[in-house]
Protein backbone atom coordinates (compact mmCIF):
# COMPACT_ATOMS: atom_id res chain seq x y z
CA UNK A 1 0.00 0.00 0.00
CA UNK A 2 0.99 3.60 -0.58
CA UNK A 3 1.91 5.19 2.77
CA UNK A 4 -0.16 8.06 4.10
CA UNK A 5 1.77 11.26 4.50
CA UNK A 6 0.83 14.78 5.41
CA UNK A 7 2.59 17.50 3.44
CA UNK A 8 2.64 20.64 5.60
CA UNK A 9 1.56 24.01 4.28
CA UNK A 10 4.00 26.90 4.06
CA UNK A 11 2.85 30.12 5.76
CA UNK A 12 4.07 33.12 3.78
CA UNK A 13 2.92 36.32 5.47
CA UNK A 14 -0.86 36.61 5.12
CA UNK A 15 -0.91 33.71 2.63
CA UNK A 16 -0.62 29.97 3.08
CA UNK A 17 0.97 27.97 0.27
CA UNK A 18 -0.26 24.39 -0.06
CA UNK A 19 1.04 21.59 -2.26
CA UNK A 20 -2.36 21.52 -4.00
CA UNK A 21 -2.01 25.18 -5.02
CA UNK A 22 1.56 24.61 -6.18
CA UNK A 23 0.49 21.64 -8.32
CA UNK A 24 -2.49 23.51 -9.82
CA UNK A 25 -0.25 26.48 -10.64
CA UNK A 26 2.28 24.10 -12.19
CA UNK A 27 -0.53 22.52 -14.20
CA UNK A 28 -1.66 25.90 -15.54
CA UNK A 29 1.90 26.91 -16.46
CA UNK A 30 2.84 23.58 -18.05
CA UNK A 31 -0.47 23.39 -19.92
CA UNK A 32 -0.09 26.92 -21.28
CA UNK A 33 3.51 26.28 -22.27
CA UNK A 34 2.58 23.11 -24.16
CA UNK A 35 -0.38 24.80 -25.85
CA UNK A 36 1.82 27.70 -26.90
CA UNK A 37 4.44 25.36 -28.34
CA UNK A 38 1.81 23.41 -30.27
CA UNK A 39 0.11 26.56 -31.61
CA UNK A 40 2.97 27.60 -33.90
CA UNK A 41 2.27 30.93 -35.60
CA UNK A 42 -0.98 31.38 -33.62
CA UNK A 43 0.89 31.19 -30.31
CA UNK A 44 -0.16 34.68 -29.18
CA UNK A 45 -3.83 34.06 -29.96
CA UNK A 46 -3.83 30.67 -28.23
CA UNK A 47 -2.03 31.92 -25.11
CA UNK A 48 -4.31 34.95 -24.81
CA UNK A 49 -7.33 32.71 -25.08
CA UNK A 50 -5.81 30.13 -22.74
CA UNK A 51 -5.45 32.80 -20.05
CA UNK A 52 -9.13 33.74 -20.30
CA UNK A 53 -10.14 30.07 -20.47
CA UNK A 54 -8.21 29.37 -17.24
CA UNK A 55 -9.84 32.35 -15.49
CA UNK A 56 -13.30 31.22 -16.67
CA UNK A 57 -12.43 27.67 -15.61
CA UNK A 58 -11.65 28.76 -12.04
CA UNK A 59 -14.81 30.86 -11.84
CA UNK A 60 -16.84 27.94 -13.20
CA UNK A 61 -15.11 25.58 -10.77
CA UNK A 62 -16.20 27.69 -7.82
CA UNK A 63 -19.75 28.10 -9.17
CA UNK A 64 -19.87 24.34 -9.73
CA UNK A 65 -18.77 23.69 -6.15
CA UNK A 66 -21.45 26.02 -4.80
CA UNK A 67 -24.27 24.67 -7.01
CA UNK A 68 -23.44 20.95 -7.26
CA UNK A 69 -21.81 19.93 -4.00
CA UNK A 70 -23.18 21.92 -1.07
CA UNK A 71 -25.86 24.42 -2.14
CA UNK A 72 -27.64 24.28 1.25
CA UNK A 73 -24.49 25.38 3.07
CA UNK A 74 -23.90 28.29 0.69
CA UNK A 75 -27.55 29.39 0.83
CA UNK A 76 -27.28 29.48 4.62
CA UNK A 77 -23.84 31.20 4.45
CA UNK A 78 -23.76 33.37 1.30
CA UNK A 79 -20.61 35.15 2.50
CA UNK A 80 -18.71 31.88 2.01
CA UNK A 81 -19.43 31.74 -1.74
CA UNK A 82 -16.55 34.06 -2.64
CA UNK A 83 -14.14 32.59 -0.09
CA UNK A 84 -12.52 30.13 -2.48
CA UNK A 85 -9.48 29.92 -0.20
CA UNK A 86 -11.62 27.93 2.25
CA UNK A 87 -11.62 25.16 -0.34
CA UNK A 88 -14.05 23.95 -2.89
CA UNK A 89 -13.53 23.82 -6.64
CA UNK A 90 -15.33 21.46 -8.99
CA UNK A 91 -13.58 20.11 -12.09
CA UNK A 92 -16.89 19.76 -13.90
CA UNK A 93 -17.82 23.37 -13.14
CA UNK A 94 -14.39 24.37 -14.46
CA UNK A 95 -14.99 22.44 -17.67
CA UNK A 96 -18.33 24.21 -18.08
CA UNK A 97 -16.82 27.66 -17.50
CA UNK A 98 -14.02 26.94 -19.99
CA UNK A 99 -16.51 25.59 -22.55
CA UNK A 100 -18.60 28.76 -22.32
CA UNK A 101 -15.54 30.91 -23.05
CA UNK A 102 -14.50 28.62 -25.92
CA UNK A 103 -17.99 28.94 -27.37
CA UNK A 104 -17.75 32.71 -27.02
CA UNK A 105 -14.46 32.89 -28.91
CA UNK A 106 -15.16 30.40 -31.66
CA UNK A 107 -18.93 30.26 -31.86
CA UNK A 108 -20.67 33.54 -31.24
CA UNK A 109 -17.66 35.73 -30.59
CA UNK A 110 -15.29 34.85 -33.43
CA UNK A 111 -16.57 37.75 -35.58
CA UNK A 112 -16.61 40.30 -32.75
CA UNK A 113 -13.25 39.58 -31.15
CA UNK A 114 -10.26 41.75 -31.97
CA UNK A 115 -8.43 38.75 -33.42
CA UNK A 116 -8.68 38.29 -37.16
CA UNK A 117 -8.91 34.57 -37.74
CA UNK A 118 -6.35 33.97 -40.47
CA UNK A 119 -7.26 30.45 -41.51
CA UNK A 120 -10.51 28.72 -42.20
CA UNK A 121 -9.69 25.95 -39.72
CA UNK A 122 -8.43 28.16 -36.89
CA UNK A 123 -10.85 26.59 -34.39
CA UNK A 124 -9.50 23.09 -34.97
CA UNK A 125 -5.90 24.28 -34.94
CA UNK A 126 -6.35 26.22 -31.71
CA UNK A 127 -8.46 23.51 -30.08
CA UNK A 128 -5.77 20.96 -30.89
CA UNK A 129 -3.08 23.12 -29.27
CA UNK A 130 -5.25 23.78 -26.21
CA UNK A 131 -6.11 20.07 -25.85
CA UNK A 132 -2.41 19.16 -25.82
CA UNK A 133 -1.94 21.55 -22.91
CA UNK A 134 -5.16 20.64 -21.08
CA UNK A 135 -4.37 16.99 -20.41
CA UNK A 136 -1.00 17.38 -18.61
CA UNK A 137 -2.25 20.54 -16.89
CA UNK A 138 -5.29 18.77 -15.46
CA UNK A 139 -3.14 15.76 -14.54
CA UNK A 140 -0.83 17.93 -12.44
CA UNK A 141 -3.83 19.50 -10.69
CA UNK A 142 -5.29 16.08 -9.93
CA UNK A 143 -1.95 14.96 -8.52
CA UNK A 144 -2.28 17.95 -6.19
CA UNK A 145 -5.69 16.60 -5.11
CA UNK A 146 -4.06 13.22 -4.42
CA UNK A 147 -1.26 14.77 -2.37
CA UNK A 148 -3.71 16.46 0.01
CA UNK A 149 -5.95 13.36 0.16
CA UNK A 150 -8.88 15.30 -1.27
CA UNK A 151 -10.78 12.24 -2.53
CA UNK A 152 -10.42 9.49 0.07
CA UNK A 153 -12.56 6.89 -1.72
CA UNK A 154 -13.48 3.62 -0.03
CA UNK A 155 -11.56 1.10 2.04
CA UNK A 156 -9.33 -1.16 -0.03
CA UNK A 157 -6.50 -3.66 0.34
CA UNK A 158 -5.14 -2.93 -3.12
CA UNK A 159 -1.44 -2.26 -3.59
CA UNK A 160 -2.40 1.11 -5.09
CA UNK A 161 -4.56 2.15 -2.10
CA UNK A 162 -3.33 4.69 0.43
CA UNK A 163 -2.84 3.18 3.87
Amino acid sequence: MIPYWNIPTLPLGPFTISIWGVMVAAGVLVGAWIAGRRAGERKTVVLDRAFLIVVAGFIGARVGEVLFYDPKFYLANPGEILKFWHGGLSSYGGFLGAAIVLWWFYGRGSNTTYYKLKTKNSFWHDADALAWGFVPGWLLGRIGCFLIHDHPGTLSNSLLAVK
